[in-house]
Parts: C-alpha cells; sequence; structure tokens
C-alpha cells in the first residue's frame, strides 16, 4: 500500500506494485 501522502489517496488504494487498479479507478469516479 502507498505510505507516502496517504491522504491525498484516502479514496485510491495503490497496490504494492504501485498501480491503481481498474476497480479502484471506477470506485474513485464515482
Amino acid at each position: 500500500e502507498f505510505t507516502g501522502s496517504k491522504s491525498n489517496f484516502e479514496s485510491i488504494d495503490i497496490n504494492s506494485d504501485g498501480f491503481i487498479t481498474a476497480e479502484e479507478l471506477r470506485n474513485s469516479r464515482r
């Protein structure tokens, strides 16, 4: 998970590889 400024990614979870998954993008684009 992203361990930097997590507040900037509160609604977007980043996986261990540092990529945002398609499902996470859909969730962030409500």
